[in-house]
């Protein structure tokens, strides 16, 4: 039974420092995710039925701190970083996580950066910073 999003709490700033780190979890890369995310973006290649699409890691990457928790209203992405370790591919199971890596707040305004690993047995595949406005 999966839970739906307004049901989740919310993930407020305060909580956001308080877990620090959000606990890893399996993930496994689907075709119809992939498929959807090149309906999506346009982003459709070839290559994609061999190689995950390098923006499709924005998923997991996010994923990693709001899969248990539900984004406040007004959360604005400011910055995103994502670096590819090494090819991912559809069916690869990562195993992911992910940490508050700064919390500022100053002037009434909050901002968050999270930063999100997947990593497979053999290491890190591909490492995710978001950075991001608060709104509470």
């Amino acid at each position: 039974m999966t839970t739906a999003d307004h049901e989740l709490p919310e993930l407020t700033f305060a909580l956001a420092r308080e877990i620090g780190t959000f606990g890893p979890f399996p993930y496994t890369i689907a075709a119809e995710q992939v498929a959807e995310y090149e309906r999506l973006t346009g982003d459709a290649n070839e290559l994609h039925d061999r190689f995950v699409p390098p923006g499709f890691a924005a998923i997991f990457g996010r994923l990693g701190y709001l899969r248990r928790h539900r984004m406040p209203p007004g959360g604005v992405l400011l910055a995103q970083d994502i670096q590819w370790h090494r090819p991912a591919s559809v069916g690869d199971e990562l195993t992911v996580g992910s940490r508050v890596v700064s919390a500022v707040e100053a002037e009434g305004r909050r901002k968050l950066v999270f930063e999100t690993t997947a990593a497979d047995p053999d290491g890190p595949v591909c490492t995710v910073v978001l950075t991001c406005g608060w709104p509470k």
